[in-house]
């Protein structure tokens, strides 16, 4: 997991019935990558894997043989859930705490955010299995996680003696989600994955939401406190922090919505009672 600031916070950004959703489930829903709103980061990533293969062929030929080169081929050509260690599945969050594109962008008619402090995030994605990871924005043919990774893969010898579990752990799309077009940097978004590939390692069935008209797999990722010990930490000798937020977007009906929030809070078995409710700042109306 990469370096991350212990005070840091990481919101995630949605509906009120994407929060419904959440608390309902005590669980994020994290996407099948292929079915991102967003269809080029993923092929931006393919791209970036067949231009290296294509300046790499010759010495892969030479060095490990021809059957190595072919296998190499069809793994950089995936398809949507055709292709085992080519499934992954992205939760996505941001360090911006009251972002108003964000609030207008997944928060319409009616915006929340929930935010973990990345201190217990980075301990329950351990726990779970996940990894969090930034995206990057600024990259080229060659400084991209798609080219260090192929690089080091294949200076290290890895494609010697290849076989069917080494081809599956070469899975272009973890290395893809994380690339993203500059024009998207002021999210500065992270992503949460698994650090095993679907196709091999299936810890959790995967769900099913219908979104215009299309049947969208996802996974529960269970980031909520497990136990009452997780749900605060210790800020001084007598004091403590919840381990989470839940911010409320924009709205002109402020009380409804706080009044609304806590009661829902209060009556799912009191699971989320440490969660305090804040307002955005942001003065916005859609209307």
């Amino acid at each position: 997991m990469e370096n991350i600031n212990t005070n840091e916070w990481f919101y995630h950004y949605t509906d009120a019935y994407g929060l419904q959703g959440i608390l309902n489930d005590g669980a994020f829903w994290a996407t099948d990558a292929n079915y991102l709103n967003d269809f080029k980061e993923i092929q931006l990533g393919i791209d970036y894997a067949r231009y290296w293969l294509e300046k790499n062929r010759e010495n892969i030929i030479s060095r490990f043989g021809k059957t190595v080169e072919n296998r190499l081929d069809m793994n950089m050509n995936p398809t949507p859930g055709s292709q085992s260690g080519q499934r992954m599945f992205v939760c996505s969050f941001t360090t911006e705490s009251d972002s108003l594109s964000q609030w207008r962008a997944y928060g319409k008619d009616g915006g929340y955010a929930v935010g973990f402090l990345s201190s217990y995030m980075k301990m329950k994605a351990s726990e779970l299995g996940l990894t969090l990871s930034e995206c990057v924005y600024e990259h080229d043919e060659i400084n991209n996680p798609v080219a260090l990774f192929l690089d080091q893969m294949f200076s290290s010898d890895y494609l010697a003696d290849f076989d069917d579990t080494k081809l599956n752990h070469i899975c272009i799309m973890r290395r893809s989600i994380l690339l993203k077009g500059g024009a998207f940097k002021q999210e500065r978004e992270w992503r949460l994955t698994p650090n095993y590939d679907f196709g091999n390692k299936n810890r959790n069935p995967q769900k099913f939401r219908i979104r215009n008209g299309v049947f969208v797999p996802y996974l529960n990722y269970e980031l909520f406190p497990s136990s009452e010990k997780q749900k605060f930490v210790k800020t001084g000798s007598d004091s403590r922090m919840p381990v989470a937020k839940l911010m409320i977007g924009p709205t002109p009906h402020k009380e409804l919505a706080a009044n609304g929030i806590r009661k829902l809070l209060w009556d799912l078995q009191g699971k989320y009672r440490f969660l305090s409710p804040q307002h955005s700042s942001a003065s916005f109306r859609d209307w």
